[in-house]
């Protein structure tokens, strides 16, 4: 018994001791979940080429996604040599510049630019800065430009090429239509001009007279504004003498009163008379430029040579448009070399944007 319990003793204390000299069970933790993934945007290891933004704008173009595709073609002009700039990829910005108008006179830069390195006829260029002129004659600031007057110069020369290219035939906007058919709209056109002539003839005589009367009204008006501190004073009973200087203030303000009338009169006469002269000009018929174009392939191959026999000669005997022969009885004008053959009657104003040449 004593025996039993001695042993149950001992192996109580060699437990107790185990756990004593037992290491310390470190705490067991939750596993560390794995972090999680960064929402920063994936960056390509390289970066677009010049031609790559160019396909990806030209495929906006295509939509109508002018928005998207004016940063990725301008980084695309910008990031290309000028040297190296394509047609497709000049004509393609100056495209968006026209869709959008807001960037213009870059546009007529970018097309003049291109038609100094490319003397050989574009059409399709012609067309482009045709309507970027057009639509850039709106505005007058930018129409009395030097950049303005440099790029019409040179879409009008080479309109002139062009129609040297096609006997027979004549630009009308960015279309071609045939001699007779010019013809034609030229002879339905003489007596609008002539009505436009007459009618300018008579906004000129209203226009003078308005000047001769306000010219007249205003030395009127500062001779009776000079009499202002004149005044008498006079006690009661003393006898009214004639005042010369009197008469003289009474002359002076009447006139004024009467000028003045007849001022206001050649005024409103002169407005009716422009709006008469508006009227009759929107009647001439003019060509259309369009304000809109397909966009240009990137990979398109340039356009293909006019295929005339006489392209040679015509190249040759192709003069800058300031040396051309103005036509009996009308003074040229800077880029009127394509002005057509005036109606006799009178002078046809200078030619100011691409609809003005085809008279």
């Amino acid at each position: 018994m004593i025996r039993s319990f001695a042993l149950v003793i001992l192996v109580i204390a060699s437990m107790t001791s185990a756990q004593v000299l037992a290491p310390a069970r470190a705490p067991t933790l939750p596993p560390t979940p794995p972090p999680a993934p960064t929402s920063r945007p994936f960056t390509p290891a390289t970066k677009p080429s010049p031609a790559e933004l160019h396909a990806q704008a030209y495929d906006f173009m295509r939509q109508e996604k002018f928005d998207k595709a004016t940063p990725l073609l301008n980084r695309a002009y910008n990031e290309t040599p000028a040297a190296q700039r394509s047609r497709p990829l000049v004509l393609n910005r100056a495209l968006l510049d026209l869709v959008q108008k807001g960037n213009l006179p870059r546009a007529m830069k970018d097309l003049y630019q291109y038609f100094a390195r490319n003397p050989a006829p574009d059409e399709e260029a012609s067309d482009l800065l045709g309507s970027i002129l057009e639509m850039a004659a709106q505005n007058q600031r930018w129409r009395d430009g030097p950049l303005y007057a440099d790029a019409f110069r040179e879409f009008a020369r080479r309109e002139t090429v062009l129609e040297r290219h096609r006997p027979g035939f004549k630009r009308w906007g960015p279309k071609w239509i045939t001699q007779g058919e010019f013809d034609e709209i030229q002879r339905k056109d003489r007596e609008v001009q002539q009505q436009i002539y007459d009618q300018y003839q008579r906004v000129d005589r209203a226009t003078t007279t308005m000047r001769s009367l306000a010219q007249q009204y205003n030395t009127a008006a500062t001779k009776a504004r000079g009499f202002a501190n004149h005044s008498h004073v006079r006690r009661v009973g003393d006898p009214i003498v004639p005042c010369p200087i009197c008469a003289a203030m009474y002359e002076a303000t009447q006139s004024a009163t009467e000028l003045s009338a007849e001022l206001d009169a050649a005024n409103k006469e002169l407005d009716r008379e422009n709006k008469i002269y508006e009227q009759l000009q929107r009647r001439t018929t003019k060509p259309t430029w369009p304000t809109r174009y397909d966009p240009i392939d990137p990979d398109a191959p340039p356009p293909k040579p006019p295929e005339h026999p006489a392209i040679a000669a015509a190249l040759a005997a192709t003069q800058p448009v300031d040396d051309l022969q103005a036509p009996t009885g009308q003074p040229a004008a800077p880029g009127a070399g394509a002005v057509r053959q005036p109606v006799p009657q009178y002078k046809l104003p200078p030619a100011t944007r691409p609809s003005d040449l085809v008279r």
